[in-house]
């Protein structure tokens, strides 16, 4: 879908353009079990399949671990504030028509190198 702009928009966005009861999910590791809840939470079931990250994790260099590191705990502070404090921004479902989650963001494609 086009229209999201977060995980929890993509879940909920996701579950209204096709009617899923389960999808492939891929993403990396650390967003792995907050992608997976987000889905879940919206009738949609998951199967992982880990993504790396572009930058190989190898805990003698500090820059790569210091990487890792900040992903993970942006997500395991990201998964709690999902349970205790649901995001503010999180449109529903009804808020975003089905032309809007068809129509493309024009040439806008994420690549990773």
């Amino acid at each position: 879908e086009n229209a999201s702009m977060n995980t929890c928009e993509n879940a909920r966005f996701t579950a209204k353009r096709v009617p899923l009861y389960h999808v492939y999910l891929i993403t990396d590791n650390y967003h792995m079990a907050r992608a997976r809840r987000q889905f879940a939470l919206n009738g949609v079931n998951s199967t992982p399949i880990n993504a790396p990250l572009p930058v190989s994790l190898d805990w003698m260099e500090p820059a790569q671990n210091l990487s890792h590191s900040r992903r993970a705990v942006y997500e395991i502070a990201a998964y709690l504030r999902d349970i205790l404090r649901p995001q503010l921004d999180c449109r529903l479902a009804e808020d975003v028509s089905i032309q809007q989650l068809l129509t493309p963001r024009g040439n806008a494609v994420k690549t990773f190198d």
